[in-house]
């Protein structure tokens, strides 16, 4: 088990981003540090963001570790590496996930 990462974390990234309010805690540019506001696009590699001030910022996930306001309320501080990827494609893993979940919990009812 040394080295693998417990499978429930990665059942709290959020499907999507896009419209959802982050912070970058840590970047490799410092003036990116610190940068709060609404993801407007999630791409492959990069999120643009929509700051408080107005301007639309691009901030590499590669990058950067961030915090993302869950539509919970709720605080979620996620490496940038693990956001990696088309956005899409980890939405069909969420619905596979979660499909997957209500088959086999509807198994154990009958």
């Amino acid at each position: 088990m040394k080295g693998r990462r417990p499978s429930h974390r990665r059942q709290l990234i959020p499907p999507l981003l896009t419209g959802l309010r982050v912070k970058v805690l840590a970047h490799s540019d410092p003036s990116l540090e610190g940068l709060e506001g609404w993801v407007v696009v999630e791409e492959a590699r990069s999120l643009r963001i929509l700051t408080l001030e107005g301007r639309v910022s691009t901030v590499l996930k590669d990058l950067a570790v961030i915090e993302v306001e869950a539509p919970g309320g709720e605080y979620i501080r996620i490496s940038g590496r693990v956001l990696i990827g088309n956005p899409l494609d980890r939405v069909k893993e969420y619905r596979w996930r979660v499909s997957r979940r209500c088959r086999s919990s509807s198994r154990l009812k009958t």
